[in-house]
């Protein structure tokens, strides 16, 4: 009947072996038994395990699976929109690792994670996220995330089924934002896992791909800013040392006036240009002297100041970090 049928946790297909459990009763109009179906389970692990793998074959086949299709994850997004129950540890999970690790801003999306019509509600929280906007508006829209998470904890192959299922394979494959797999524990395999663009063995994996550790990105920018300014003091302490030697070598442009006066009184037309002795020209040149200073006391403020803004940027204000729930 319609409310047995609505109770299968599996989607029935021609060919599949199952245990169907029940009454027998006759029918008086035509004086035939019939058998009135209460319970309905595939016949074993094994017919599921069949069936999983046909379905496999016929997504392979289509190209949903192939890496060529896969996107790179953001290194560092701004908003990270999670599908998964909003009552199960999974959640709490994966809020506390991204407070420790980055605090950023999460969107969740609740959904059944098993069950009747679980399968439908995850592709349709997939599907919602994508449709959202690139940026708030002025009605109060909550933008599209960076990033998607579908999560949920361990459990069985009929507990992970609703992952299995067609409509959600093809939506995670379908998603544009980059989505992240998350579902049951390590040894746990779902078709969503081919299709999604990295697989997590854990939702605090899935956590700990998302974002990288604020702390060791800000040491590492450190380093490099001392060495950049290490980098750009031996070159100034360089240039000073050619321009003590360029001071020397300035002493040679009397002995160049002089020789320019003793061709010009010795010339025919004073308004013809003196020849000089090419040697003398050549060592002329610039003084860096006053371009050295002045950097001298520019460059260090600075590098200073480009340090102090990328440190700012990526310091987190607490008020940021936030989490929302979306109606369902």
């Amino acid at each position: 009947w319609k409310g047995v049928f609505g109770r299968v946790r599996f989607k029935m297909e021609e060919g599949l072996e199952v245990i169907a459990a029940g009454k027998l009763s006759t029918f008086p109009g035509s004086s035939k038994y019939q058998i009135v179906v209460e319970s309905l389970e595939p016949a074993g692990l094994g017919a599921l395990m069949a069936l999983l793998e046909e379905r496999k074959r016929k997504l392979t086949a289509e190209g949903l699976f192939d890496e060529a299709r896969k996107q790179l994850l953001p290194y560092l997004p701004e908003t990270i929109g999670v599908i998964t129950s909003p009552t199960g540890a999974v959640i709490r999970d994966i809020l506390h690792r991204l407070s420790d690790r980055f605090p950023r801003h999460v969107i969740v999306w609740p959904v059944k994670v098993q069950g009747e019509g679980s399968a439908e509600q995850v592709a349709a929280a997939i599907d919602g996220f994508n449709a959202l906007p690139d940026s708030s508006d002025s009605l109060g829209r909550i933008r599209k995330p960076d990033l998607l998470i579908v999560a949920r904890g361990g459990g069985s192959l009929e507990d992970l089924w609703s992952f299995n299922e067609e409509i959600v394979v093809r939506a995670a494959a379908n998603s544009m934002i980059p989505l992240i797999s998350a579902v049951g524990h390590e040894t746990d395999v779902t078709l969503i896992d081919f299709a999604a663009d990295r697989r997590a063995p854990t939702p605090t994996a899935a956590a700990e791909m998302a974002v990288p550790v604020r702390a060791e990105l800000i040491a590492e920018i450190m380093s490099k800013a001392r060495r950049a300014l290490a980098c750009w003091q031996r070159a100034q302490d360089h240039r000073r040392g050619g321009a003590e030697q360029s001071q020397v070598e300035r002493g040679g442009d009397r002995e160049l006036r002089l020789h320019d006066d003793r061709v010009r009184r010795c010339a025919p037309d004073h308004r013809q240009e003196p020849r000089v002795d090419p040697q003398l020209r050549r060592r002329r040149g610039a003084d860096p002297q006053c371009v050295s200073v002045v950097l001298d006391h520019a460059f260090p403020c600075i590098g200073q100041f480009i340090i102090c803004i990328i440190i700012v940027s990526m310091s987190i204000d607490e008020r940021h970090w936030s989490s929302e729930f979306l109606a369902a």
